[in-house]
C-alpha cells in the first residue's frame, strides 16, 4: 500500500480562501432571494438577474474547489 499524497500548504491555503468566497457569496444570494418580488417588475427583474448571476459565480467556486480538493 502507497502512502496517501498530501496536498501542499499553498493547495491547502487556496481551498479554503475559494471556500471563504464561496460562504460570502452564498450569504449574498440567500439575502437576494428573500426579496425578490418585493418590488415592482423592473426591480423584481433585476433582482432575479443579480440573483442568478451570483448563482452561477457560486457554482464556479464550488467547482474551483472540487478542482482544488
Amino acid at each position: 500500500m502507497q502512502p496517501a499524497i498530501k496536498p501542499s500548504a499553498g493547495a491547502q491555503i487556496a481551498g479554503m480562501v475559494v471556500a471563504a468566497f464561496g460562504l460570502l457569496l452564498w450569504i449574498v444570494l440567500v439575502a437576494g432571494m428573500t426579496h425578490l418580488s418585493d418590488s415592482d417588475a423592473a426591480g423584481n427583474a433585476m433582482s432575479q438577474g443579480f440573483t442568478a448571476l451570483i448563482l452561477i459565480g457560486l457554482w464556479l467556486l464550488l467547482a474551483a474547489v472540487a478542482v482544488v480538493a
